[in-house]
């Protein structure tokens, strides 16, 4: 009796993690070295998600419900864990912030532990109903979207799930204009409309490959989908949407698709390393695009020169914008206190050359799995944003996609 009460209660709180995924409640902390010259960045702050407490929940109930198994695999898989936490080590030690560096490892061990969890126990669950809580969330979070932009301000209901209040004329607040007029973003609960943009191509992506299972109700969870993608206005994220789109609606043999695919992401990683060399060219000849297209640039320039000084072991994982203020930019120092919009070169500049190694490889693993167009998609985003590895509501889902993608589980 005990053992079925346990079983439901992990099944509830599995489902009201994953309907929880896009919202952004939390409790932040302000630790001096959260500050940079006085101010405050949130991607330094440690803080405590509402959805952190569930999936250490779901760790414990993991543990108490298959502990012979959780325990045998700690133990099969003994070395590679050793090695990992011999990595986690050096790169803290060697860290310019041990405690912002020790912070963000605590959450990379979160969710990998959420990962193998959702891999071990998908079958328990329920993969059909994590799915369809999954995609009922996002439906949901998307209408807040859509009456954002068509509102012009937050609709004030949803502060606790994470919504910000802004209307049209809250500075720095993301807008595109259409025909003469000024319209919001969709933010949804998202920090920005490129995260949620993100979040939604990989929905979008997820309900194509999983059809059958929204059977009737498909063609209208996709146009809610895709109405808020759009109103995102994240050209980056279209672009790598329709991409993905078109190498599985064209190309119809496997082999192709999944050469098609190792070919984007090698040269991805190419084009990412080659960024950081080019960039004061690029400037150059391209000035005119524009304060924000600039910013980025700037910030490639820079994890190039940050890379040069510690080209093994790195600054030490999530100390990017600490080290921003101390490294010439293009032109001057940079007071742009925001990661290096490309995943590849900020996993270079934070865990040094062997990290990116092991994240390169870890993302060829990835494309071997059913999803491999969904790890496409997020690697295409990912070469011109960072809100994979930085942002709350991405890395969950980030990681729910990898748990539930892995078949089988080789180190």
């Amino acid at each position: 009796m005990l053992t079925k009460v346990f079983q439901k209660t992990e099944k509830i709180i599995a489902c009201l993690l994953v309907f929880l995924i896009p919202t952004q409640l939390a409790l932040h902390f302000w630790p001096s070295y959260a500050f940079v010259f006085g101010i405050r960045v949130d991607y330094l702050a440690p803080a405590v998600y509402l959805t952190d407490v569930l999936v250490f929940c779901l760790i414990i109930f993991w543990y108490v419900n298959d502990r012979k198994i959780f325990l045998l695999f700690l133990k099969n898989k003994r070395t590679v864990i050793l090695l990992f936490f011999i990595f986690i080590f050096v790169n803290t030690f060697f860290s310019t912030n041990l405690w912002i560096s020790l912070w963000k490892w605590m959450k990379v061990l979160e969710m990998v532990l959420f990962a193998l969890y959702l891999y071990h126990r998908k079958s328990t669950i329920g993969v059909k109903k994590l799915y369809s809580t999954l995609f009922i969330s996002t439906a949901t979070f998307s209408l807040i979207g859509v009456f954002q932009f068509f509102l012009g301000r937050t609709t004030g209901l949803f502060y606790f799930l994470g919504e910000r209040s802004f209307d049209l004329t809250t500075p720095g607040i993301a807008l595109v204009e259409i025909f003469g007029r000024d319209y919001i973003r969709a933010y949804s609960t998202f920090p920005h409309p490129n995260s949620l943009a993100g979040f939604l191509g990989v929905i979008i992506l997820l309900s194509i490959y999983e059809k059958p299972m929204l059977g009737k109700k498909w063609f209208l969870a996709i146009s809610i989908f895709l109405l808020c993608f759009l109103l995102t206005y994240s050209l980056s994220a279209f672009v790598s949407l329709v991409l993905a789109i078109l190498i599985l609606k064209i190309v119809s043999q496997k082999k192709m698709e999944r050469k098609i695919v190792l070919f984007v992401c090698t040269l991805s990683l190419t084009l990412s390393l080659l960024l950081p060399i080019l960039t004061r060219s690029f400037y150059t000849h391209f000035n005119f695009l524009g304060k924000k297209y600039t910013e980025r640039i700037d910030l490639a320039y820079i994890s190039g020169n940050m890379i040069s000084s510690r080209f093994l072991q790195g600054v030490g994982l999530n100390t990017y914008i600490v080290n921003v203020p101390k490294f010439e930019g293009i032109f001057t120092y940079s007071w742009i206190l925001q990661p290096v919009h490309n995943i590849f070169l900020l996993v270079f500049s934070e865990t040094g050359f062997l990290g990116l190694v092991l994240y390169f490889l870890f993302f060829l693993k990835l494309l071997r799995t059913k999803h491999f167009l969904i790890f496409l998609f997020i690697l295409t985003t990912g070469l011109f944003d960072h809100y994979w590895i930085t942002l709350q509501q991405n890395i969950l889902l980030y990681t729910f996609v990898v748990g539930l993608s892995l078949k089988r589980f080789k180190l």
